[in-house]
């Protein structure tokens, strides 16, 4: 089982993950019902979840929506939408965890915090 970590996010509060964060901003589209209603960036991002900027959120933690990355490839932009738990809100975005993880997003994002720091086999 893996320990889980205590880390203290920017407004001060606990909070707990399984998996390190990683400031890195990626382009963002947040669903509700299969209806896209916010655009952000997000502000860190680990293998399990990702803090959104969106400005002032509409929704309560506990809300399930779908959140669609932007990322950047050799090719282009690959797009990849995951089930995304809401975890905690702020005045500048929201806190969210995977849910339904994507294998190939989980694949890309490994990649990617690979290259952000993150130590570990592939």
């Amino acid at each position: 089982m893996t320990a889980s970590r205590r880390t203290t996010g920017r407004d001060g509060a606990q909070e707990r993950r399984r998996s390190a964060r990683y400031p890195l901003g990626i382009d963002a589209l947040l669903y509700h019902n299969g209806v896209p209603v916010v655009r952000g960036r997000t502000r860190d991002i680990g293998l399990e979840g990702a803090y959104v900027e969106t400005g002032a959120s509409m929704h309560d933690p506990g809300a399930e929506l779908e959140l669609e990355l932007a990322l950047r490839s050799e090719t282009g932009i690959e797009r990849h939408r995951t089930v995304a738990r809401v975890r905690h809100v702020s005045r500048a975005g929201l806190g969210v965890a995977f849910e339904g993880f994507d294998t190939s997003l989980h694949r890309r994002l490994r990649r990617i915090l690979r290259g952000a720091g993150e130590a570990g086999p592939p």
